[in-house]
């Protein structure tokens, strides 16, 4: 079992949801409005948090969809510090966490902050998408 497997399997035991790492050293789960993705690289050693924020089948970003994310992704102020990227058309939020002294708990907590930006960055984009 890797050091992955472990956290993982020990966040799902003390939070209660049911995680499992698939075949690509991922896991993911969802909530209301994301989806989030955590990647183990093991070249790295760390796990990557990433979500969506802004819907595939919305197409192609536009000049101002994109302008809003490169405002918000100045000096990470908007993200909280978070990365903002474009992925086959979609924007999505990540951060790296290296697993060097990962608990499952600080695992879990860094989750749920990651939850709270991406939350927070897909609102601003929709706003900004609607308008």
């Amino acid at each position: 079992m890797s050091q992955f497997d472990k956290l993982i399997s020990e966040l799902a035991a003390f939070s209660g949801l049911s995680l499992e790492v698939d075949g690509n050293n991922s896991c993911a789960l969802s909530t209301d409005d994301l989806y989030i993705t955590m990647l183990y690289r093991a070249d790295l050693n760390d796990i990557v948090i990433f979500a969506p924020v802004t819907d595939p089948d919305d197409g192609e970003p536009g000049k101002e969809l994109l302008r809003k994310a490169l405002e918000l992704s100045y000096n990470g102020s908007g993200t909280r510090q978070h990365f903002l990227g474009l992925f086959d058309d979609t924007l999505v939020l990540s951060i790296p966490v290296p697993v060097k002294d990962l608990t499952a708990r600080v695992l879990g907590q860094k989750i749920v902050a990651f939850a709270n930006a991406a939350a927070a960055v897909k609102t601003e984009l929709a706003a900004c998408r609607r308008s």
